[in-house]
């Protein structure tokens, strides 16, 4: 049987002393990605001790770390109770995947993105922005005028000045 211990993955170490003294029963702290290991429909991670795993009933995953998805993968086969949902998480951890399926609900898709191709040039008469790879947030952005050339894969937008909402639908339902 599984126990009721909850793993918070992500929080720094102020905010796991807070989840400590607030959640009753045993709690599993991680601000680093532990290892992990989904077998006979039960989840085992690091134990806090780091000596061997321990199973968890519960995931509480906070931040984005640059080689997460496949625990994301991991606690998706897993299936159990992960806040925020982790089949939602891989549909949303790839940057430009994640935005092509928002574009399909949002009421702020206008104005049209571009995309550039890895060595492709993109002209632009105005300022606009490329950005590339899957930071979410300020990494790997580049605003230009005139022609540019991608290093990566990017997503080229007209540059809007003042502050940015994020809207983003998770699933297929909103």
């Amino acid at each position: 049987m599984m126990s009721g211990r909850i793993c918070f993955i992500g929080l720094d170490a102020p905010q796991n002393a807070y989840f400590l003294s607030q959640v009753p029963g045993a709690v599993v702290a991680h601000e680093m990605l532990p290892k992990i290991v989904v077998q006979q429909g039960r989840l085992l991670v690091d134990a806090s001790s780091g000596f061997g795993m321990t199973a968890v009933s519960k995931v509480v995953f906070h931040g984005i770390f640059e080689h997460d998805h496949d625990l994301i993968a991991g606690l998706a086969v897993w299936g159990g109770p992960c806040l925020p949902n982790a089949k939602a998480m891989m549909d949303c951890r790839l940057k430009l995947p994640c935005l092509v399926r928002a574009l399909r609900f949002s009421e702020f898709a206008a104005p049209a993105r571009g995309f550039a191709s890895a060595g492709a040039t993109y002209f632009a008469e105005s300022n606009h922005v490329a950005k590339w790879g899957d930071w979410h947030c300020g990494e790997n952005k580049q605003e230009f005028s005139g022609d540019w050339q991608a290093d990566e894969s990017s997503i080229v937008e007209p540059f809007l000045a003042g502050g940015a909402v994020r809207v983003v639908v998770i699933g297929d339902q909103f």
